[in-house]
């Protein structure tokens, strides 16, 4: 996938095809997530990446293979890179991990969030839905098959029932796409 920054001006920088954020990682993988003002994507070898300064504009923002970790606890494809409270998340095939901004003074400013991987993955990142302190996706474990799974707080949960798992496990979920509504 390619990335796209904007600027109020209207200029549009594509970040593809050997240049910016695509030359450090292999393929940049879904999504972009932002915290305490460094923007991060990944790539589906499990490499997460974020912007050299932070609080770049969009204009000037530019990147290093210097700010790289790995989602790597698990040897499977990450499929995206979102936010969930201050942790940025890595979603791979089969396993979730977290990570949190250290600080640190070289390398990447993540560090793993020690004792917070899970052992779900996802099977289409498209469906990822987020709201407040909640994160919503269709799941996928190797041993459990697919399922709808609810991270509150750093608390994963299966909300699926037996008979929604059949249907999921029977479907073409890679075409899948999450949404939510919220009423009230």
């Amino acid at each position: 996938e390619d990335v796209y920054t904007i600027v109020a001006a209207g200029t549009v920088t594509i970040h593809s095809g050997g240049t910016q954020a695509n030359a450090q990682v292999a393929t940049v993988a879904s999504g972009i997530a932002s915290l305490d003002g460094y923007a991060f994507v990944c790539d589906s070898d499990g490499k997460i990446l974020h912007n050299n300064t932070q609080n770049d504009t969009a204009a000037n923002m530019s990147w290093s293979n210097a700010n790289i970790i790995s989602a790597n606890t698990y040897s499977d494809n990450l499929k995206g890179v979102a936010r969930h409270l201050n942790y940025i998340v890595g979603i791979g095939d089969w396993s979730t991990e977290f990570f949190y901004n250290a600080g640190n003074t070289s390398g990447s400013i993540l560090s793993r969030a020690e004792g917070t991987v899970i052992r779900y993955g996802t099977p289409n990142f498209d469906t990822v839905w987020q709201d407040e302190n909640l994160m919503v996706w269709l799941a996928r474990s190797r041993d459990g098959g697919n399922c709808v799974m609810v991270q509150d707080g750093l608390t994963p949960k299966i909300v699926s029932t037996k008979a929604i798992e059949r249907i999921l496990n029977s479907s073409k979920v890679t075409d899948a796409v999450g949404y939510g509504i919220r009423v009230a």
